[in-house]
């Protein structure tokens, strides 16, 4: 049997959808290859369930700090069944709204795993589709060592974690990243041991020295944490024998939180002739998301980038739209806007630390230490880090470990999309007291350091940590 369309899309998640929906309003003659269950690893196994279990946690810490303003009552029982049973409830719940998106698009479904046999015929289950175009969209998945597999269910990846009955007592949390931290602080205030271990110098994909020097600090009260060092495991009764640091612990679970890479296995792709890239992924042009000079786009994860949902999101419209014409257009690509729920939130908004010429840059610093709402809430921990371009003063990016970082965040990458500088966003509001004044004492310190500029409203800035 064989098939003949414009359009064949591999994947039904978060990209592949987006991708359906964009080529559909260009034609109708495509089909969505899937295998397994139509979702995203959002929804099933990734932010949507992992906050569900954050949730819960920064209660437990919420009562922690009520009693320090004489609302004291005992501390909260935690239900651990309960608290994994609510969370795979919301879960379900998340993954339920999806199901009629497979009704979306009737009769062009199709179930089953592709494969290549040239770069325009795929086969699906001995079905053979000729497609003018083909758009990959396969997602990611955990990358875990072989011989860790060997050790079963003692090794767990971050799509298990919500399977549990309840949280371990002990866990290795083994790769410090978004996922790692998360998880890690949201079992331990949930009463399970947590050691954390990471092979770099820094934890939460961060390049910022400061902002990574305070995270450690911060989050190290909560659970210890080894960086610089690789781990080895081994079983230990029903249990796992962990070394790492020096030191050697006992744990009833390790908790694999090394990254995804693009699931681009069995794809045939050897059939295509390309070789894939440093991360894993085909080499593409992210600006049309082109796999090379061939008539094949990525998107989301497979993509091998950044994994992020709206980034997953972009990826499909562009690869959609980029399917349906007769040469590829390219488009402009958002700034970075990356968060780890972590208390406080881990925010990079643009330009990494690590991608800047020092030597061309002012940074704008403010702790919040004294920062007047922060210290009302409790919550006087973090910094803010901002980077403008000299002598213009062009914000460029930022990293932000501070409470409510995802919404200031947000600020921060309109501003960024709109190419406004340090003089300008002095100009702005900052409502008192607010958060948001976080960012203003940062802009302040970086207009010390840049040249003085006539126009607009003249401004005395706060001393350093003044939120009064």
């Amino acid at each position: 049997m064989s098939r003949q369309v414009a359009v064949a899309i591999i994947g039904g998640g978060s990209a592949g959808f987006r991708a359906a929906a964009e080529v559909a309003r260009h034609t109708d003659d495509f089909v969505i290859i899937n295998e397994g269950h139509w979702g995203t690893t959002c929804a099933s196994v990734g932010c949507m369930p992992s906050k569900a279990l954050i949730q819960p946690a920064a209660e437990v810490q919420r009562q922690q700090l009520l009693a320090t303003m004489g609302l004291g009552g005992g501390e909260l029982a935690v239900d651990g069944p309960a608290v994994m049973r609510r969370v795979r409830s919301l879960r379900d719940r998340f993954v339920g709204a999806l199901l009629p998106r497979q009704g979306m698009f009737p009769g062009k479904v199709l179930a089953g795993r592709a494969r290549f046999v040239e770069p325009q015929m795929l086969e699906v289950d001995g079905q053979r589709i000729q497609a003018r175009r083909v758009i990959i969209a396969t997602g990611s998945q955990p990358m875990v060592p072989p011989a860790w597999r060997e050790l079963g269910g003692r090794v767990l990846i971050s799509d298990q974690v919500f399977e549990l009955d309840q949280p371990p007592a002990r866990l290795a949390v083994i790769g410090l990243g978004a996922i790692g931290l998360e998880l890690g602080q949201a079992l331990s205030r949930l009463g399970t041991e947590v050691i954390g271990i990471e092979a770099t110098p820094m934890i939460g994909g961060l390049s910022d020295p400061e902002v990574n020097r305070l995270a450690l600090e911060l989050i190290g009260r909560e659970f210890k944490i080894i960086t610089e060092s690789t781990a080895e495991l081994e079983a230990d009764g029903d249990g796992l024998l962990v070394s790492a640091g020096g030191d050697s612990f006992t744990v009833d679970k390790a908790l694999a939180c090394l990254g995804r890479r693009p699931a681009l296995a069995g794809l045939g792709l050897e059939r295509l002739g390309l070789e894939l890239d440093q991360s894993n992924g085909l080499p593409h042009d992210p600006a049309t998301m082109q796999v090379a000079d061939l008539p094949i786009f990525l998107a989301g994860d497979a993509g091998g980038g950044a994994m992020l949902f709206h980034q997953a999101v972009d990826d499909g419209k562009i690869a959609g739209f980029n399917a349906c014409q007769e040469r590829p257009r390219r488009f402009a690509r958002k700034p970075l806007l990356a968060i780890a729920f972590t208390d406080p939130n881990l925010v990079q908004v643009g330009a990494r630390w690590d991608e800047l010429d020092q030597q061309d840059v002012v940074v704008g610093s403010f702790g919040l230490d004294n920062q007047g709402r922060a210290l009302i809430q409790g919550q006087n921990h973090g910094m803010v880090r901002l980077y403008f371009s000299q002598p213009e003063g062009l914000l460029l990016g930022g990293t932000l470990l501070a409470p409510a970082a995802e919404h200031l965040g947000h600020w921060l990458h309109l501003c960024l999309s709109r190419g406004l500088s340090a003089y300008d966003l002095i100009q702005q509001v900052f409502y008192h007291p607010t958060l948001e004044e976080a960012l203003q004492g940062a802009i302040y310190d970086a207009l010390a350091q840049l040249p003085a500029r006539e126009g607009g409203i003249p401004e005395v800035p706060f001393a350093s940590g003044d939120g009064a």
